[in-house]
């Protein structure tokens, strides 16, 4: 998922970098427009003096005079408590290293602080966020969706309520998002849910629609989410001597109307209209009864897509 966002972000993006190699990767963008001299020295790069370097994030960009860094859960209750403590400490010990003004950077023997290393690479701006994907419904997720937004609030509140020698920090309580300025530099921390991750990453109009595309553009092919299946579908083809897959594998052969309804599937695969005509047409036509609680929407969901991807490619 990490890749798959990075690919939005345009010719900056990458996923899975440190802050030592996002300094880099920024200071060399330019190279072709510098004299062979200079870019001989910039291949010398910046060292960092302390671990600080060593921090690593999930997905990061950087579009014109911005940085963009994101730290990426899949679900509002991915990791629980401690997952948004480790991802808003991360973030908020960048903000720390702006405000101390520690210059434990190293260029050409030259030592800067943080603030001049981003001066230096034309960064007026840093936007960081923790985004949460999907509710636990699988649908977009949203700030009403999130259960460990306290929690959230805990670790930003108590960075934005310490004293603030060099810059003025404020806390929107309602959004969850600190706002910190220091000179002429402005940085950003807080939380993202559902569409607001891709479109705040990659400064485009985008939605999480477009992310299904790319996973279901593909034959279904998780080795871990089709073992998930197929365990208890084969548990209950031993115990039924049918299952959902039979049923959906009957109803394409036998139905004309479910046939149809199943083509339209195989076209708009990610429109979750489309998908739930299939559910509402597997769930109606289908003989489950025997299946009993195993029926649940998650399971006829997943059933369908195997079912599209794996058995029955066309």
């Amino acid at each position: 998922m990490e890749k798959l966002i990075a690919s939005f972000g345009g010719q900056f993006s990458s996923n899975n970098q440190t802050l030592s190699e996002l300094i880099n990767a920024m200071s060399s963008k330019d190279n072709s427009r510098q004299s062979d001299l200079d870019q001989k020295q910039e291949r010398l790069g910046w060292i960092i003096e302390t671990e600080v370097g060593k921090l690593k994030f999930d997905v990061t960009n950087f579009v014109d005079d911005t940085l963009i860094i994101l730290e990426l859960k899949n679900r509002v209750d991915s990791g629980g408590t401690a997952a948004r403590q480790e991802a808003l400490t991360k973030l908020i010990s960048i903000c720390k290293i702006v405000e101390d003004g520690k210059k434990i950077f190293v260029r050409k023997s030259t030592k800067y602080n943080l603030e001049e290393v981003l001066s230096l690479l034309g960064i007026k701006s840093i936007k960081m966020h923790m985004g949460l994907l999907y509710n636990l419904y699988g649908k977009a997720a949203t700030l009403e969706d999130d259960h460990f937004s306290n929690t959230s609030k805990k670790y930003l509140k108590q960075y934005a309520d310490q004293n603030h020698l060099t810059a003025h920090v404020t806390f929107d309580e309602n959004n969850l998002q600190l706002s910190i300025k220091k000179g002429n530099l402005l940085i950003s921390v807080g939380m993202l849910y559902g569409n607001e991750v891709i479109s705040q990453f990659s400064l485009k109009h985008l939605s999480l629609d477009i992310l299904m595309e790319r996973v279901f553009s593909k034959l279904w092919d998780d080795i871990r989410l089709v073992l998930n299946l197929l365990i208890p579908e084969r548990a209950m083809l031993l115990e039924c001597k049918k299952n959902h897959i039979t049923e959906i594998k009957r109803l394409k052969e036998n139905d004309a109307e479910f046939k149809t309804i199943y083509n339209q599937f195989c076209n708009k695969s990610s429109d979750p209209i489309v998908l739930r005509n299939i559910v509402n047409s597997i769930r109606s036509k289908a003989d489950l009864s025997d299946i009993k609680s195993l029926s649940d929407d998650a399971l006829l969901t997943r059933a369908i897509y195997a079912f599209r991807g794996i058995l029955c490619r066309h």
